[in-house]
């Protein structure tokens, strides 16, 4: 054993799936050489943070006006077949529709979240956290079935919650446009005219 033993590195290469140990730039093949000591990449790994962006403050001001921010929500924004040929009675009933499945998946949550509580004062666990998460099941239930603004609300909550501030300012700035909005053109008018005209919002 004294002799020095030669590493065949072509044999270990093609072992790694490699085809040469040399690519015919004559550089390092560096994802054979990771693959041979373990890797599945060569590549260093993401961070999570360039992963989960948290959505800033332009992306929840779309989404608290309800304009689309993905490919995917301007696909499921389209009118179906119902929708065009009947007009704008189909798109009201797939609004209240959707308005529904929100507030009862809302409801269910928050009793969920109130059940639990009692399970746990019941369990002998202290009754304040218990409490506050009862009421914080309500507090959902509620906000879930407020029409336009409640959900954006909730998030803007959550958002402060996991310290995204900006994605929080942007949800809020569009229920704040949502709810100012209708009372300043009312009162715009109320000044044109004179009258006490009242805009249905």
């Amino acid at each position: 054993m004294g002799g020095t033993q030669t590493i065949d590195y072509e044999a270990l290469a093609k072992q790694a799936g490699a085809i040469s140990s040399q690519p015919a730039s004559g550089a390092v093949d560096y994802a054979a050489l990771a693959k041979q000591a373990g890797a599945i990449s060569s590549l260093p790994p993401q961070s999570n943070q360039q992963k989960t962006q948290p959505p800033g403050f332009l992306k929840r001001l779309a989404q608290s006006l309800g304009v689309p921010t993905s490919m995917q929500e301007l696909q499921q924004a389209q009118p179906s077949t119902a929708e065009q040929i009947i007009g704008p009675a189909a798109t009201a009933g797939r609004m209240l529709w959707n308005y529904g499945k929100t507030a009862l998946r809302g409801v269910q949550q928050g009793g969920q979240e109130a059940y639990e509580a009692g399970e746990n004062v019941g369990e002998g666990q202290p009754l304040g956290p218990n409490l506050g998460k009862a009421a914080s099941g309500v507090l959902h239930a509620g906000l879930q079935a407020t029409p336009i603004i409640g959900p954006s609300i909730e998030t803007a909550g959550q958002d402060v919650q996991s310290g995204n501030y900006q994605g929080a300012a942007g949800g809020l700035a569009g229920v704040l446009g949502q709810v100012a909005v209708p009372y300043a053109i009312e009162k715009g008018a109320q000044r044109s005219t004179g009258s006490g005209l009242r805009w249905a919002i």
